[in-house]
């Protein structure tokens, strides 16, 4: 008597198994041509100066050639964004206030938050000292205002046609080169004459 041979196929043929194992081998290929990508190369031949001097003018470094399947290659050439030479920030006008710099004042009066950042307006009264920073070459703006040992900071201010003006908690600071008025619900509360004002 002969047993009936069971027509059961192997799991490993189905199409849904060769398609996920496609899908995979993309992936592994994906996850090495990022990885060369983003994991520095040491190298003792002087590339690394070679490198750092093309990032830091902008432009490509040498292409990374990577083999990912018999066959197949696939050739990247990385972008670098232009980074100053020095490393330095960029360097910005300096205000005409007295005791102040590129980055707020000097004697104790609001800087703004990083050296990266630097100061577009800068304007003292009798009370308060207040600078507005940019964060970086390009970002947004800030205020940062002292009056009797409070400090307040308010993210971005807006510039109009006299100056700048910020909102904080429902209080407003129009700044010009002028006053500072401050106001609450369309109610004064201070208007101090400037002393000195300077705005890039």
């Amino acid at each position: 008597m002969t047993r009936p041979q069971n027509d059961r196929r192997s799991p490993w043929t189905s199409p849904l198994v060769a398609a996920a194992a496609v899908v995979g081998l993309v992936v592994l290929a994906l996850a090495v041509v990022l990885g060369l990508l983003f994991i520095p190369r040491h190298d003792d031949h002087g590339d690394t100066a070679s490198a750092s001097a093309t990032a830091a003018t902008g432009g490509t470094l040498p292409p990374i050639v990577t083999t990912t399947a018999p066959g197949k290659t696939v050739t990247v050439t990385p972008v670098l964004p232009t980074i100053p030479a020095s490393g330095a920030p960029t360097r910005r006008p300096s205000p005409d206030v007295s005791n102040t710099d590129g980055s707020g004042f000097l004697d104790g009066g609001p800087r703004c938050n990083t050296v990266t950042d630097g100061v577009v307006m800068v304007a003292r009264t009798a009370r308060s000292r207040i600078v507005i920073c940019q964060v970086g070459v390009a970002g947004g703006l800030y205020y940062k205002g002292l009056a009797d040992g409070g400090s307040v900071e308010i993210e971005f201010p807006a510039r109009t046609a006299t100056g700048f003006t910020a909102q904080n908690n429902g209080v407003t600071y129009d700044i010009s080169p002028a006053t500072l008025v401050i106001s609450e619900a369309g109610s004064v509360l201070a208007v101090e004459p400037m002393l000195e004002y300077w705005s890039s």
